[in-house]
């Protein structure tokens, strides 16, 4: 049995880092998918690409897989391009040759598993074609700002035969693959880990960028310049002002998270 872990990449380089040396130990396989196209349809650098040369340790477990620029998305949508990424994860899954046991993580590269727990409590549930889907804790910005379990069992875990009997419709998202939700948050969720200029760069990139929120948050550091967003971090909360911080009792990551605001 192989462990394989798939994820989209955009420029989170630190991030990137800290998932490899946190999942390094139990992952046999990384599938990377990066994209020269934004999720909202502008033109990006492939900055794994760019930068590869600082993962050196890992690439020989890392397969790296660019998303074609003429390749257009397989459905109409907000979350078009978010889907097209998980859908190329798969491609990049299969050039692996898995076989039926291998166990596959799916989650957003700011979604880290908690791959210690996933082996001794998830991989022994994985029995026939289940899927697990996890829902992590939820930090915004640094580690010290905790705002409780994350909005959605987003992170997936199941083994390849249940992944290739549901990606047998063509039309079919591997990230939507339906399974059963776990009874506890495992996991983090490190969202907007990132200097004041990227957080608003990611804004920008989002395929949801046009939210209301999204809008005004935009309208606000283009007045107040960035400071706005270093004013949010240190405050506390989420991006928005929506939740405040809580005190987190969890478990931490083994490998040291980076501190970027």
């Amino acid at each position: 049995m192989k462990i394989i872990d798939g994820f989209p990449f955009y420029d989170e380089l630190e991030l990137l880092d800290f998932r490899l040396k946190e999942l390094g130990p139990y992952v046999d396989h990384f599938v990377l998918v990066e994209s020269p196209i934004t999720f909202s349809g502008k033109p990006k650098p492939l900055y794994f690409e760019e930068n590869k040369e600082r993962f050196k340790d890992f690439l020989p477990r890392i397969k790296h897989v660019v998303i074609p620029p003429h390749i257009g998305v397989r459905k109409e949508g907000p979350f078009a391009r978010d889907e097209l990424a998980y859908y190329y994860i798969y491609r990049g899954i299969l050039d692996l040759h898995p076989h039926g046991e291998d166990v596959i993580l799916l989650s957003d590269l700011d979604e880290i598993p908690d791959t210690e727990h996933v082996i001794n409590e998830i991989v022994p549930m994985l029995l026939g074609n289940k899927v697990i889907k996890v829902r992590p804790h939820w930090f915004n910005f640094h580690i010290d700002n905790y705002l409780g379990h994350g909005q959605h069992a987003s992170m997936t875990n199941t083994r390849f035969r249940a992944m290739e009997r549901f990606m047998n419709d063509d039309s079919a998202e591997p990230r939507l693959i339906p399974g059963e939700e776990w009874p506890e948050a495992m996991g983090w969720h490190f969202s907007y880990f990132l200097p004041p200029e990227r957080i608003i760069n990611k804004l920008l990139a989002y395929s949801h960028w046009n939210d209301e929120k999204d809008r005004a948050l935009i309208e606000r550091v283009k007045k107040n310049g960035l400071d706005e967003i270093r004013k949010i971090a240190g405050k506390g909360g989420d991006l928005f002002g929506n939740i405040e911080k809580r005190p987190f009792y969890g478990r931490y990551p083994k490998t040291e998270v980076p501190r970027l605001i």
